[in-house]
């Protein structure tokens, strides 16, 4: 799967979807790693989290990191939230040039960004 993601890329593909993947079991049989495989078109990683550095830690801020390196290496890119709170359970999407990010905000909705790369 990861071979065929690197082939669309080098055909134009901008963006891969997929569906089904089951990511506990992805590579299992074939030595590829989930993060290969969202890596794939440019190997630059994002991650959003909670940079806190302990166990149980404080829910803020929520971070923006980057990895050109396939993780071996993050850099900071911007804070999401900064204010004093609870922001958690972060995740993030690629979509048409886009990160799109969401978290908890104060245990009691959901936040949304949409950020153009």
């Amino acid at each position: 799967m990861v071979e065929q993601a690197g082939q669309a890329a080098a055909e134009g593909g901008k963006e891969i979807v997929l569906t089904g993947v089951n990511i506990g079991d992805f590579g299992k049989t074939t030595g590829e790693t989930f993060f290969d495989l969202v890596k794939a078109l440019d190997g630059t990683l994002y991650l959003a989290c909670n940079p806190v550095g302990e166990n149980w830690g404080a829910r803020s801020p929520i971070s923006l990191l980057i990895s050109k390196d396939g993780g071996a290496h993050w850099e900071h890119l911007t804070h999401l939230v900064t204010m004093p709170g609870e922001y958690s359970y972060p995740a993030v999407l690629w979509q048409d040039g886009c990160l799109l990010i969401t978290h908890t905000w104060q245990r009691k909705s959901i936040q949304f960004w949409k950020i153009r790369l």
